[in-house]
């Protein structure tokens, strides 16, 4: 459905702590300057986790990771974008990961500010991270033939 034959992808590597707005109310912002990417990037990307280790403040079972910056392919009914299921792994210092996500988020390209919420598998905000580290993947696809892609498909269905 996506034509990414040249391969085009950006990798962006978040600290918790290097977070730039304060994230006591559970929601992490990252600014990404504006030189960091090329103009010549496609429109048409999806981001994914490509690894993740996580040490939330308090013990539970798994985390959700929301990219609040939003997907046009995916539906939650509380309008989160998960594009991540953290799962405690290591016991003994409470930590979770995520070894390459299998969730492509088709999302706005080249973001200058990335938002993460934590969210607990009661619905709620984790409200601090103790800890952590997260590589996301943006991959560009060819905008003209991904656009006629998906006009070859839809066609087809109203003939």
């Amino acid at each position: 459905m996506y034509d990414n034959t040249l391969n085009i992808k950006d990798y962006v590597t978040l600290f918790i702590h290097e977070a730039d707005e304060n994230p006591s109310n559970g929601i992490y912002t990252w600014r990404i300057p504006s030189t960091y990417y090329t103009n010549q990037r496609s429109t048409v990307c999806t981001v994914s986790i490509v690894a993740a280790n996580l040490t939330p403040a308090q013990t539970h079972n798994s985390v959700l990771i929301d990219y609040t910056n939003g997907g046009v392919n995916s539906y939650n009914k509380n309008q989160r974008y998960i594009i991540g299921h953290a799962q405690l792994k290591d016991h003994a210092n409470k930590s979770f990961f995520i070894d390459k996500g299998n969730i492509q988020l088709l999302t706005n390209a080249r973001p200058d500010t990335i938002t993460l919420r934590f969210v607990k598998e009661n619905d709620g905000l984790e409200k601090e991270m103790s800890n952590g580290t997260i590589t996301l993947e943006f991959c560009y696809y060819n905008a003209e033939s991904t656009n006629a892609n998906y006009h070859n498909e839809f066609t087809q269905t109203l003939k």
